[in-house]
């Protein structure tokens, strides 16, 4: 019985694991001169996930969800935030 139960929850988290996942991309964010501090603090409240850190292209590609990535476009120390694609 115990066994039954402990396979009904994971049977249940796996689609609440991948909703969860669903509204992340993988995003270039670029930022003013000075303005570092704006992105990192952003990244960190929406619990994002940092790939590459690019001090001197002042950017940074991180994976965030799509809330995060809305808001921290309209910032206005915020070059631009744009999809990082696949290759």
């Amino acid at each position: 019985m115990k066994k039954l139960l402990t396979l009904l929850l994971v049977i249940v988290s796996i689609p609440l694991s991948l909703t969860a996942n669903a509204d992340k991309k993988r995003v270039w964010i670029v930022y003013k001169e000075g303005a570092r501090g704006v992105a990192e603090a952003a990244i960190s409240q929406a619990r994002g996930e940092v790939h590459y850190d690019m001090r001197q292209r002042n950017a940074i590609v991180a994976t965030l969800p799509e809330a995060a990535i809305r808001s921290l476009s309209q910032q206005s120390r915020i070059e631009y935030v744009e999809t990082d694609v696949k290759r």
